[in-house]
């Protein structure tokens, strides 16, 4: 990294230069003028809308530089701009070894579309990254409610088309009762419940009558994913379940694979 080699002086000494009887040199006005923050020399200004602006010049993305101590030559991270399409900022430690490759391995990207790439860029996915990924639990978000454990079939996703893949997780019970379940399943349809297969591992406590079932229901234009437990756990039990998303026709294959509702 070039280091500028510009004077800057603190500021108990530019005060001795411009004490009173003191008379300044051209040396200590440069001292003074170098010592402050320009706009167009130094990329960053302040205002009350915006807070701090940074901004890069044409011969470096670099924008903030962080290190570890006033005396360190090298920082040990890096903020800069990328001209990605989306454009984005990349953090990233710094290269310590200086051969002027980009090694996007240890860096993160954050896109102006809102996606962030680990290790790489991001241009499909709302987040991606290239390598394993560890984590203490997962949770489905695409869907996570309640039904009644009463016997009765109660849809839980509707109005489906095309091809989908769905993982589901269940859980039903009420201390007391001696009726306990709990289910995953991976769901997965083509055009409705003939074209639907279930995969279903149940665990249950009492009768095996206490386990969780799925089922597909409805058309092949318009169908539906069910749930219910095999028997009636009694009144104020529910099934708690979360649903996670697999699969997605829009955004893995090519117009001419799926029906669309877009015109």
């Amino acid at each position: 990294m070039e280091n500028k080699s510009i004077k800057i002086s603190g500021r108990q000494r530019l005060l001795t230069y411009f004490r009173n009887g003191k008379i300044p040199t051209e040396e200590h006005y440069s001292d003074l003028i170098n010592s402050m923050v320009h706009k167009d020399d130094d990329g960053f200004s302040k205002d009350k809308e915006n807070g701090l602006k940074i901004y890069s010049d044409d011969s470096s993305n670099s924008l903030v530089s962080f290190y570890k101590d006033i005396n360190s030559i090298d920082p040990f991270y890096i903020i800069s701009k990328d001209k990605t399409d989306p454009d984005c900022l990349k953090l990233q430690p710094f290269d310590e070894l200086g051969d002027g490759q980009d090694d996007n391995s240890t860096a993160t990207f954050f896109h102006t579309n809102g996606k962030i790439g680990i290790g790489k860029t991001c241009d499909k996915y709302k987040v991606d990254i290239d390598g394993f990924v560890g984590m203490r639990g997962r949770i489905g978000t695409f869907k996570s409610d309640s039904v009644a454990a009463d016997g009765i079939w109660h849809p839980i996703i509707l109005n489906l088309k095309n091809g989908q893949a769905f993982e589901i997780v269940a859980r039903a019970g009420k201390i007391g009762t001696g009726k306990f379940a709990i289910m995953h399943a991976t769901a997965l349809c083509v055009f409705g419940p003939k074209g639907g297969k279930i995969r279903r591992t149940n665990a249950h406590y009492g009768f095996f009558w206490n386990k969780l079932n799925l089922r597909w229901t409805g058309n092949s234009k318009n169908y539906m994913l069910e749930i219910k437990s095999n028997s009636n756990y009694g009144d104020g039990v529910d099934i708690y379940y979360t649903v996670t998303q697999l699969w997605d026709d829009e955004l893995f294959l090519s117009k001419d694979s799926y029906y669309s509702d877009k015109v």
